[in-house]
């Protein structure tokens, strides 16, 4: 058989079984996110003397930039093979979250669903962890000092967590169903960029925040692809 018939048959085939047009559908869109004001995390104020050496009152500010999140949501059903190529990493099947320097950190991570989360107090004064949500099937724990839990969230949405003796100290676990994903941050920090291939059609592109600023728009992908230009304003990080 020569390779020009070849061709054609191999062509026919996926034509036949449907093949061809999800391998030639998908188109990227862009989002550059433009920062402005406070960006730089806060440095420690001072120093504290510990059994095992002299360590910073507190960490430095968590950085509002890196924690940003894109999510782009399919306003009509979209092939999962298309979806499956996008482009991104699988979302991970563990995260841990540390009750570390007054703080929960980190403050927006991402989660497949059905993966499981683990919280871990590295703190020396036991926390009162609020569970926001009925996904993970309970209200509220208490951590001793050093104490690890670890759970199951088996369905897609959000848990939201915060520390009842610190207000301040809050996090948000995404479990999307849809595609997400944090952005790539630039060497100044000035500006983010996250590109996703998806088909061509309409989306709701939203971008998250911690601390729950958040920003979101309804935009039409053709085959040429979309770029979308944002704005986002930081303030000042505890």
């Amino acid at each position: 058989m020569s390779a020009r018939r070849f061709f054609h048959s191999l062509v026919g085939l996926l034509l036949a079984v449907g093949l061809l047009p999800t391998l030639a559908a998908a188109a990227p869109l862009r989002a550059i996110v433009h920062f402005q004001g406070q960006t730089a995390p806060t440095k420690p104020l001072g120093y504290s003397l510990r059994p095992n050496g002299i360590l910073p009152l507190l960490p430095p500010s968590p950085d509002p930039r890196r924690e940003a999140v894109l999510e782009v949501i399919p306003l009509a059903t979209v092939p999962s093979a298309l979806i499956a190529s996008s482009g991104l990493a699988p979302l991970p099947k563990q995260q841990e979250l540390r009750v570390f320097g007054q703080r929960l950190l980190p403050r927006m991570p991402l989660l497949s669903p059905g993966g499981e989360l683990v919280l871990r107090n590295d703190d020396p004064a036991p926390v009162t962890v609020e569970l926001l949500s009925a996904l993970a099937g309970q209200v509220s724990l208490v951590l001793a000092p050093g104490e690890v839990r670890s759970f199951k969230l088996a369905q897609a949405g959000e848990l939201s967590l915060l520390i009842r003796e610190l207000p301040h100290a809050q996090a948000t676990v995404l479990l999307p169903r849809h595609l997400a994903t944090h952005l790539t941050l630039s060497e100044v920090g000035t500006m983010a960029v996250a590109t996703i291939e998806v088909p061509p059609g309409r989306y709701r592109v939203r971008l998250r925040m911690a601390g729950g600023a958040s920003w979101q728009e309804e935009v039409v992908v053709d085959e040429r692809g979309r770029e979308l230009s944002l704005h986002a304003t930081l303030g000042e990080e505890r």
